[in-house]
């Protein structure tokens, strides 16, 4: 016996296949306890237009399943075998919840592919860092009695508002944004990580958009966090002392 299969979409199946070698090729993880059998597998794999992952035994296809960062994310070889690594078997279920409660508020019309970018929103995925991309980092304190009004401002971007969501940071040339929830002894904090080609264009765009996304975008900040985004930040942006990256 051998799973597989089970962590891509029927979409993504049907339409993403790709030559072997081609550089966006998705990769599927597979399990299984007898080697020849998981041969067949990947050979099947290989033939449908994808790279083969072995993850080892039946005992390890927990890594594959909903809840996982491998589950329907359409990552590569490279990304997938790091993806598979950082599985947590203790949250996966909440996890797996919290995902499915997202990609039922896109409604039935959205696309497979906003139900795939929905599941890769869920984790850190590692993906190579595009060249010449600034980045910013910092903590923004969450008023007290606010955090899980966060918690649906963040599922309502991934959510029903994915799109207007990712237009915005595509006006805004932000090509990555990160935001987690912190716990600490002073209260609840959110530590946003952005990365862009330019980020003091970013919070000038933040200031002064007056696209309908962007000003509800604004009043959410200001009243989670007491942050006026229409106004310049209250300082300078933060001053980088460690950039250390693997070459």
């Amino acid at each position: 016996m051998v799973k597989a299969f089970n962590s891509i979409t029927s979409d993504s199946l049907q339409n993403l296949g790709e030559p072997v070698g081609s550089s966006d090729r998705i990769a599927l993880p597979l399990a299984g306890d007898r080697v020849e059998d998981k041969k067949k597998v990947a050979k099947l794999i290989n033939d449908l237009g994808f790279d083969a992952l072995d993850i080892g035994s039946l005992s390890q296809s927990w890594r594959q399943q909903p809840g996982t960062p491998a589950y329907c994310t359409d990552l590569d070889l490279e990304s997938l075998s790091a993806a598979v690594k950082a599985a947590d078997r203790r949250t996966a279920t909440e996890t797996r919840e919290e995902q499915s409660q997202a990609i039922v508020a896109l409604g039935p019309n959205a696309t497979p592919l906003e139900r795939v970018k929905v599941s890769s929103l869920y984790f850190h995925q590692p993906r190579k860092r595009e060249k010449h991309m600034a980045s910013f980092a910092s903590v923004f304190p969450i008023l007290p009695g606010k955090t899980e009004q966060w918690k649906r401002f963040c599922q309502e971007m991934v959510g029903p508002s994915l799109r207007e969501y990712e237009a915005s940071n595509q006006r805004l040339g932000i090509t990555r944004d990160f935001a987690a929830l912190q716990q600490t002894p002073q209260g609840d904090a959110t530590v946003v990580y952005l990365e862009a080609q330019d980020i003091p264009r970013v919070f000038e765009g933040y200031a002064s958009s007056q696209e309908p996304f962007d000003v509800w975008y604004r009043e959410q900040l200001k009243d989670i966090h007491g942050v006026d985004f229409s106004q310049p930040l209250p300082g300078p942006l933060p001053e980088v002392f460690i950039d250390w990256r693997a070459r």
